[in-house]
């Protein structure tokens, strides 16, 4: 039996044209929303290479896939029934939502909806540079650096998602009106850019960039590649030291404190270098693992369709046109995701027959947030 979709029965419009609103679209339609993607004119992400044989932008298809295409304006009965619209127009994010008052409207945009740079554009490069995410990343002597790939929009995309689910829950368990939800890509950076802005902001320390890789700050060469060994826990130090042949630095009392090893470097790092360099990334992992030493071996991307963690977890799902796309990152027993679909349908409206499937909620008294009334328990470290 086929799991009910998590998001059966929700509709959207995506006007945006920026990664991070395509990533939150994405989403919202692998857990079942009906997206449908406006595009009067091609979405800037299909001319972004790298391109497939046919001149296919590998980019667009895969954010843009598992959605829906309008290549005509949104009519008024489309824009009604709409329960969430994204845009990344800073001009008609507002009018939007007066317009449509039972939708909500999400606007995610480089520096949000106000202030003295709304409006400005920007990118994945201008957003790691704007919140200093560049700033501490690379080594000292060099540029700073931005965060790999496109991650500003696959974060600001994220908690798109995720905001967009608690708006959601708020909505259809009090039958509330929609709402506007502002998110700029540059505040997501600042706010997941912890603890570097809270270091100097509550003891002027100023976080600076790597002086150089050793195992206290990256992975390092081994037989076959390169390896992670960043050790937390005066446990994991001796375990790990034990593993390499070391006993000597196992048992140093000053080494098996993380804070003092940046400062005694000498000490070590060219014997533990050395050590590893004699084992195979997966013999170490796996040794390091019986022990219950966190570590992690660096994986190519050409490994990654066959890693056994991978296959066991069936984390790889096909499309039907044959290609492998990353699975679900959250598993529900209660509810489903979907392989999401190669390439868009072209439509005209939404599925007139999808019907949202909702339990009853906690009820919560208005203005505490869209999750007052939930409880949660953590039980992680």
């Amino acid at each position: 039996m086929t799991a009910t979709l998590t998001l059966d029965g929700i509709r959207v419009l995506d006007f945006g044209t920026r990664p991070s609103t395509a990533w939150c679209g994405r989403l919202l339609a692998d857990f079942g929303a009906q997206v449908i993607g406006v595009e009067t004119s091609p979405h800037p992400l299909r001319s972004q290479g790298p391109f497939d044989p046919d001149g296919n932008s590998i980019v667009s298809r895969y954010l843009l896939a598992g959605r829906d295409l309008l290549q005509d304006a949104a009519t008024p009965a489309l824009m009604s029934a709409a329960h969430v619209i994204l845009t990344s127009d800073t001009h008609e994010a507002s009018a939007l939502q007066q317009d449509h008052p039972q939708a909500i409207v999400c606007a995610i945009t480089p520096y949000g909806l106000t202030g003295a740079h709304s409006g400005e554009p920007g990118n994945d490069l201008t957003a790691c540079a704007g919140s200093s995410w560049a700033y501490v990343n690379g080594l000292q002597g060099r540029p700073p650096l931005k965060c790999s790939g496109l991650q500003a929009s696959y974060q600001s995309g994220t908690f798109a998602f995720g905001i967009l689910l608690a708006a959601l829950i708020e909505q259809l368990a009090h039958n509330s009106p929609g709402q506007l939800i502002d998110i700029s890509e540059r505040e997501v950076l600042v706010s997941t850019a912890a603890p570097a802005p809270l270091r100097y902001q509550y003891s002027g320390f100023n976080w600076a960039r790597k002086s150089g890789v050793d195992m206290n700050e990256g992975p390092v060469p081994v037989k076959d590649g390169w390896f992670a060994l960043t050790i937390s826990r005066p446990a994991f130090w001796i375990k790990a030291m034990e593993v390499l042949g070391l006993p000597d630095l196992a048992t140093d009392k000053e080494l098996q404190q993380a804070g003092l090893r940046p400062k005694l470097k000498d000490r070590f790092v060219d014997r533990v270098g050395s050590a590893m360099s004699e084992w195979t990334r997966m013999d170490l992992f796996n040794a390091l693992g019986e022990r219950r030493v966190i570590a992690g071996p660096v994986l190519r991307m050409d490994e990654l369709a066959d890693n056994p963690q991978f296959v066991a977890r069936g984390f790889f799902r096909e499309a039907s046109d044959g290609l492998k796309y990353p699975g679900p990152f959250a598993r529900m027993t209660a509810s489903g995701w979907r392989t999401p679909g190669p390439r868009p349908r072209k439509v005209t409206s939404f599925d007139a027959n999808a019907e949202i499937k909702t339990t009853p909620v906690r009820a919560a008294r208005g203005g505490q947030g869209p999750l007052a009334g939930f409880r949660g328990l953590v039980l992680t470290q």
